[in-house]
């Protein structure tokens, strides 16, 4: 569905944008691609880097929290209702905890200090550890809106066999998440204080939008 897919898309630029924000303006740890704090974590270990340690630990356990609050609630999407109701509610909650931290980032003028930083580390720790529940429960194959390794594997096979489907959609998330990445380190160099705003705006509107696509399979449903 295009307009399912779309939307996928949207979420994948703004986890981009997520981890820009969060690596560059707040704590050098990421909340989206959360493997990569598990390598911050040891090499924090290994070089004697407490303070990276904790921001990487903490980003991970928000990731996790985020993760566990929705895994159970979420149903898994089907032909007869390709976006579920509570999925969309899901992304509404995403795009508070990312708003609050666009705001807490405005107030403190892009320059938050050790205290505030945590605090938003796990908002978006959280709010990503939901979107990857919500792409799970979206279930498009070979498709991920955080962690893109196994989309971009995917992506590889299949022009490498020539088999598989597909191909555009994974090329498009792969590209999604530097793009979003791209844009936001700009925003964080030329007008740092919107740059939050931009992964926020980006997982609002698909929540909207995925609202009043799919309202007609709410109703039934």
């Amino acid at each position: 569905m295009r307009v399912r897919d779309t939307l996928l898309i949207l979420l994948t630029v703004a986890s981009g944008a997520v981890d820009a924000v969060c690596f560059l303006g707040i704590g050098e740890v990421f909340t989206a691609v959360v493997t990569g704090n598990l390598v911050l974590l040891g090499l924090g270990a290994g070089t004697g880097d407490w303070v990276g340690v904790a921001r990487s630990g903490v980003a991970v356990a928000a990731y996790a929290t985020g993760v566990l609050i929705s895994a159970r609630h979420l149903p898994r999407a089907t032909a007869a209702d390709p976006w579920p109701r509570r999925t969309a509610f899901a992304v509404y909650g995403e795009a508070g905890l990312q708003l609050a931290v666009a705001v807490a980032w405005l107030l403190l003028a892009g320059n938050p200090p050790a205290a505030a930083r945590y605090p938003m580390i796990v908002a978006y720790g959280v709010s990503m550890g939901v979107q990857s529940t919500v792409a799970q429960a979206i279930a498009v194959h070979g498709v991920s809106t955080t962690y893109v390794t196994g989309t971009l594997t995917g992506l590889i096979t299949d022009l490498v066999t020539g088999r598989g489907g597909g191909r555009r959609r994974r090329a498009m998330v792969v590209a999604s998440v530097v793009a979003g990445a791209v844009v936001t380190a700009l925003l964080l160099r030329l007008v740092p204080p919107v740059a939050p705003f931009l992964p926020a705006g980006l997982t609002l509107s698909t929540a909207i939008t995925a609202t009043i696509a799919f309202r007609r399979h709410h109703r039934v449903t």
